[in-house]
């Protein structure tokens, strides 16, 4: 997501990667396989592991499923400082607010 990898990029074997981190192959197969759970890679039998295309639903599936869990800590968290639901979301709608263009951040205290 960094950029650092570009799709379609082939990854480490197992046997390579664990090798070259000292770590059990077994280790470094369910990294790939938490990967390939959040499409960010994709296998193809014989040849490997590439990095999933950046452009495709797949990778937008993905980041949906990562920002349901930020947004259920969000509300989590709201709720155990005390926060009622419509503090919580007036909270979000302000940091929303603050990502458009030409919105300047208001300086002070939150209610």
């Amino acid at each position: 997501m960094r950029g650092f990898l570009k799709p379609g990029d082939q990854l480490p074997s197992v046997r390579k990667l664990a090798a070259e981190l000292a770590m059990n192959p077994a280790t470094i197969v369910k990294a790939y396989d938490l990967l390939q759970e959040e499409l960010l890679l994709v296998r193809q039998q014989g040849k490997g592991a590439f990095i999933a295309d950046g452009n495709s639903a797949l990778r937008s599936k993905a980041s949906r499923h990562k920002l349901r869990e930020l947004a259920s800590q969000l509300a989590l968290e709201g709720r155990r400082v005390g926060l009622d639901e419509d503090q919580i979301e007036t909270l979000l709608r302000a940091e929303l607010k603050k990502l458009q263009p030409g919105v300047k951040a208001k300086k002070g205290r939150s209610k």
